[in-house]
């Protein structure tokens, strides 16, 4: 068990250097980028989930965002497995971890959101992020349904996006929808 520790720890900062790494090159780029003319259109983010980052990258994706008003997209609260391992890691659930870190806000999307409850429906109310729900990827992984009505209820914007290839199949938009419709009563 201590040697787990201590290999999990030098794991956490190996993480955190190669990650802080890419946001410096990035912010490096990014400022050379400016100096010479201003970003056209909008600039979005899409890391890993939140299991795969620490605190650190997690607070400077945070600032960049913030500085460049760039929008966030993140899978979260997809697997019961992901929320226990939050859980025992950080004793608390992503997306309130996200929310410590103040990056829930207006221009978060948070992709999947399987495993919600009651807090959780409040707290995505609270801070006006969207949610993006992958009916038909979820069905086939297994991993339940997005809860569409009870966000829609609490005037969560909701939009639909059909996941991976490989566990989406054909990427159909409409497929998707029929999904959502099909299981808003049961599993979504």
């Amino acid at each position: 068990a201590e040697a787990y520790g201590r290999w999990e720890a030098l794991e956490t900062r190996r993480e955190e250097a190669w990650t802080l790494d890419a946001y410096d090159l990035a912010e490096k780029k990014r400022r050379t980028i400016l100096a010479k003319r201003p970003l056209p259109g909008r600039v979005q983010f899409a890391p890993d989930p939140p299991y795969a980052m620490g605190d650190a990258s997690l607070s400077r994706l945070r600032r960049l965002a913030d500085e460049l008003d760039a929008r966030v997209a993140m899978s979260l609260h997809e697997t019961e497995v992901e929320l226990r391992d939050s859980l025992a890691h950080h004793g608390k659930k992503p997306l309130r971890r996200l929310a410590d870190l103040g990056l829930l806000r207006p221009g978060f999307a948070a992709l999947q959101m399987n495993r919600l409850d009651e807090e959780d429906l409040e707290l995505s109310a609270r801070t006006g992020i969207a949610v993006i729900a992958a009916p038909q990827s979820n069905l086939r992984l297994g991993s339940g349904g997005c809860p569409i009505p009870a966000l829609l209820e609490r005037e969560v914007a909701v939009g639909l996006g059909s996941g991976s290839p490989a566990s989406a199949g054909a990427l159909d938009m409409l497929s998707e929808a029929r999904a959502a419709a099909l299981f808003a009563g049961s599993l979504c």
